[in-house]
């Protein structure tokens, strides 16, 4: 079957272009919680509009000259452009990254599992919570 003909999730979204190649706008919708798809997307459009979301970028190739400002000492750590688990104590899963209409550029993240001293980390160094984008998991996001 093409791809013309599946239900991929990012389909359902304003702009689909901003959820295509993201690991959650690669899953199909068949055999979702369709309560849990219908949040995401809302919450994903909210996202895209409140931050003038214009382009989704490669999470896997963030620029040299940016990964200083989305890295937090001892916590998370990129190497060569992408986010680095094996020299990281904080995962980082569900990785995304994107550009603003004003040229700004922000790195999110999704989990299942973090602590309250993650979280307070994660805060005190510039990242906030965002309502959840990827299924029911904890979503923070820095912008640059």
């Amino acid at each position: 079957m093409s791809d013309r003909k599946k239900n991929f999730l990012y389909k359902l979204l304003d702009n689909p272009k901003l959820g295509k190649g993201t690991y959650w706008g690669n899953f199909q919708i068949e055999h979702m919680d369709i309560d849990v798809v219908k949040k995401n997307i809302t919450n994903r459009n909210n996202f895209h509009q409140e931050y003038s979301v214009v382009k989704n970028l490669n999470c896997h190739n963030i620029p040299r000259k940016l990964l200083k400002f989305f890295e937090i000492k001892g916590y998370i750590h990129f190497e060569h452009g992408s986010y680095d688990s094996g020299k990281s104590k904080m995962k980082c899963d569900h990785k995304e990254y994107y550009k603003t209409k004003d040229n700004d550029y922000i790195f999110l993240f999704s989990n299942y599992h973090y602590t309250e001293d993650k979280i307070k980390i994660l805060l005190d160094n510039e990242y906030i919570e965002i309502a959840p984008i990827y299924f029911n998991c904890r979503t923070f996001m820095k912008i640059f």
